[in-house]
């Protein structure tokens, strides 16, 4: 069974990683993977990718470390990773509770 689905959307010099269904430890790796093939995709790569939870029923430590660590792999190849989370939903309150947007942007909608 899937726990998550990823669908992928250019707009500009971004590309949105949208995400349905759950994300923990037994596929952040599948979260991790579609957003560096995003990110690689095309003759220019996007200058930033954003991650949209708006649809993510599920959202642990482990989703959470996969983020940190493809900013971390963005930034070193001069690019961002952002963060789309309104407020009150779960995945939210993860992110805020480590405050992620110290490193990342963290918004309500897609930009």
């Amino acid at each position: 069974m899937q726990l998550a689905t990823f669908q992928t959307e250019k707009t500009g010099d971004a590309v949105i990683v949208h995400v349905h269904g759950e994300i923990d430890l037994s596929n952040a790796a599948e979260l991790s993977a579609a957003v560096t093939r995003t990110a690689a995709t095309g003759q220019s790569p996007p200058e930033r990718v954003w991650v949209d939870l708006r649809e993510v029923s599920y959202f642990d430590s482990a989703g959470l470390n996969t983020l940190f660590a493809l900013n971390e792999n963005l930034r070193a190849a001069g690019r961002s990773l952002g963060v789309v989370a309104p407020q009150r939903h779960h995945a939210r309150r993860v992110l805020d509770l480590v405050q992620a947007d110290r490193v990342m942007p963290v918004t309500e909608t897609i930009p």
